[in-house]
Formats: C-alpha cells, structure tokens, sequence
C-alpha cells in the first residue's frame, strides 16, 4: 500500500522493545525501506538523543544519516544493500562484563573509613585504685 503511494523510506526507527527477532531482519524489509534500526535485546535506557541529532547535522548531511552517526551499539541496523555506511545487521554481541573498576574508589573510602575508626582511642574504664595487699 505504502509503495503504491511512492513514499520511500531511507531509515525506519523502530523505538520498542522486543525487535530483536527475525522478523525485524534485513529481508523482511518492506521495498520501500532502506534501512531499518531497531533495539538489540537488553539494551535498558536508550541514548539516541534528538536535539544532539538535529543540533549536530554536518552541512548537507540527512537526519537520518545524523541517526545513524550518533547511535550507540545498542541499535541495530538491518540494511537492504549489505556494507553500505553504519551497516551492523550483526547478530548480538556478547554481554560487556561488569565494570568492577567503578567501585575502586568505593572500595578505597570504605578501607579508609574503617582504618579511621580502628585507630581511634577507645575510652578507658576506671580501674579500682589498687589497694594494700591483706
């Protein structure tokens, strides 16, 4: 329907969870989309920002060419003509270990809150005089 009007779509973002499917893959596209960008499973918060998009256009540059510039890993690009610009129609990266280094210098205050606290003076309880011996 949408090809019978002549609309043509060089970049479709699909903003929801649960793409990560066949169905969203590269020859499901309908022919009068290009490209496809979806959100790989697990992706919590999204940072595709809008304003960043629109406020960082190069001369001459699309918008949607913008999109394709800012995403993060996170998306998914499904494209008709494989190897073309911000092709990633790749299957799913492993998960990313978990950063320890960001608790370092948790990990560092807590030790020196707890070396504080140990070499402090305790307070002494009174000792009875000591008296002559019986």
């Amino acid at each position: 329907m949408l090809a019978a009007s002549g609309l043509h779509f060089p970049l479709v973002d699909v903003e929801a969870c649960g793409t990560d499917t066949p169905e969203f893959g590269r020859e499901h596209l309908p022919d009068n989309v290009d490209r496809l960008m979806h959100i790989r499973q697990g992706a919590g918060k999204i940072n595709l920002l809008w304003g960043d998009v629109k406020r960082d256009l190069r001369p001459g540059e699309r918008f949607w060419e913008s999109m394709l510039r800012h995403r993060s890993p996170k998306f998914i690009v499904a494209e008709r003509v494989p190897g073309g610009e911000g092709s990633t129609d790749t299957p799913l990266a492993p998960p990313r270990p978990f950063p320890w280094l960001t608790f370092v210098p948790l990990a560092a205050w807590l030790g020196w809150v707890a070396g504080r606290f140990s070499r402090r003076p305790r307070p002494q309880r009174p000792q009875p005089p000591a008296g002559p011996s019986p």
